[in-house]
């Protein structure tokens, strides 16, 4: 067994993790913000966004809940521009989640404890 000095840790370099990440969130951050079809204003990232609203409501909540801090201050309205169908429709969503992982908990011993954000509250 060879024993590591302080010129030689072994592993990885430091920071090549760090500059994979970056790199790979950099890759991804440019397919997200390339146009969804030639000449269109709206990039592939809302267009997915978009979609999954439509047809995957219950998942688009739970992607919004996991990246939003768990604290969130909202200043002045952020729904002003929204109909109040779209809020409605919002609401009934978040309700059904709630349901579901409200069910989720009663049928593991009622400890499920999961925020919309995935986090133990």
């Amino acid at each position: 067994m060879a024993v590591f000095g302080p010129d030689n840790r072994g592993g990885r370099p430091l920071g090549a993790k760090t500059r994979l990440a970056r790199k790979v969130f950099e890759d991804a951050l440019k397919v997200w913000t390339e146009p969804a079809a030639d000449g269109s204003d709206i990039n592939r990232g809302i267009a997915a966004l978009r979609m999954m609203y439509q047809e995957r409501p219950t998942d688009f909540c739970k992607l919004i809940g996991s990246i939003l801090p768990r604290d969130l201050i909202l200043e002045g309205s952020m729904f002003s521009e929204h109909d109040d169908t779209a809020l409605a429709r919002l609401e009934r969503t978040l309700a059904l989640v709630q349901e579901q992982d409200d069910g989720e908990g009663e049928a593991n011993g009622g400890a499920s404890g999961r925020a919309l954000n995935g986090r133990a509250s």
